[in-house]
């Protein structure tokens, strides 16, 4: 089993769209970055360097990045197991842009069956149970949402999207790394006994 940190960032496809929403729709939003992390099952420390594929990179562009993405998400389940927050979003946009690329199906039983470990749950329980508001800058170090990667995305500040990029992903894994510590003294866990 191995656990990567797993998350993207999107731009919409249009940078004229007027609809203020477009980059999280997968039909007017592309894939900016993909960004993921070898993490230790156990503690939630990572054992790997962080890998940001960029899409605007020379020689670069949103299917080279998924083409290069590709074999972890189409290898065994149990050899990427996704770590992030609101894990659905991603499986959205992969499932649509590998239809639109590489005519590959992802239908909703490979999220739904694939084992993950998803932090959005954990996120609306410290939210008092409420899903508006759950979000993880209101529960980590994080500083703020993506929306102002769309900014920096538009404005070609790819170094301040790429400080947000890591920023965000420390932030998530000191808060995986805290439930992984303070979880299971919370509740002991029941030996069998012969």
């Amino acid at each position: 089993m191995i656990d990567y940190y797993f998350d993207i960032e999107t731009a919409p496809r249009d940078p004229n769209d007027p609809n203020e929403k477009a980059n999280l729709d997968p039909k007017t939003g592309k894939i900016i970055t993909i960004q993921y992390q070898k993490v230790d099952p156990k503690t939630g420390m990572p054992i790997a360097p962080l890998t940001i594929l960029k899409e605007w990179e020379k020689e670069s562009s949103e299917q080279i990045i998924l083409e290069k993405f590709k074999p972890l998400i189409t290898c065994s389940c149990w050899d990427f197991i996704p770590l992030g927050y609101n894990l659905w979003f991603e499986f959205k946009f992969l499932k649509h842009k590998f239809k639109e690329y590489f005519n590959i199906d992802f239908p909703a039983e490979n999220f739904i069956g694939r084992p993950k470990n998803d932090l959005h749950l954990i996120g609306v329980i410290l939210n008092e149970g409420n899903f508006k508001g759950a979000t993880l800058d209101s529960f980590t170090d994080k500083e703020h949402g993506g929306s102002k990667v769309l900014i920096w995305y538009r404005e070609k500040n790819y170094d301040a999207i790429v400080d947000y990029v890591e920023k965000e992903t420390d932030a998530f894994l000191k808060f995986w790394q805290s439930i992984k510590k303070g979880l299971p003294l919370m509740f002991e866990r029941k030996t069998m006994q012969t």
